[in-house]
């Protein structure tokens, strides 16, 4: 139904099916390739496929493998928040934090800018000098006398 009615929003496919329509109806039915002419609207994806070459290389690693290296990658790949990977993952904030360190090297990445960007809003909030000097003075200021 959806898709007939997505159909019927183009003169031209409405055309062409009504035609086809009538061909049926007169017995003359043949079989068409469809193809879409203006923005196609996107089809839903299929339930992932694991391509079989893998099985043997997640087996040892347990179950739930392929759960988690997909969502690691697509975690990488900035695709998708850390929060979200372990929630396809199945796994917990912590148990996918140490699963990054062990099979990665490392666990939540935060670039550079997220830094300076959470420093800013600090300061800005606090009037807090954040820049290089400002953290050096602040560290000195919380230093333990000795």
């Amino acid at each position: 139904m959806t898709e007939t009615a997505h159909l019927l929003r183009s003169p031209n496919n409405a055309r062409r099916l009504l035609e086809s329509i009538a061909e049926l109806d007169q017995g003359r039915d043949t079989e068409r390739l469809a193809t879409r002419t203006t923005n196609p609207e996107p089809e839903p994806m299929s339930t992932a496929q694991i391509n079989p070459d893998f099985v043997p290389v997640l087996e040892p690693l347990g179950q739930g493998a392929g759960n988690f290296f997909l969502a690691a990658s697509l975690y990488h790949s900035h695709k998708i928040s850390f929060a979200a990977a372990a929630a396809l993952a199945g796994l917990g904030f912590d148990e996918f934090h140490d699963l990054l360190k062990e099979h990665f090297g490392y666990g939540m990445v935060i670039d550079d800018e997220t830094v300076r960007e959470d420093l800013r809003l600090v300061n800005d909030i606090h009037g807090l000098d954040l820049s290089s000097e400002g953290l050096d003075q602040a560290g000195a200021d919380l230093a333990p006398a000795r």
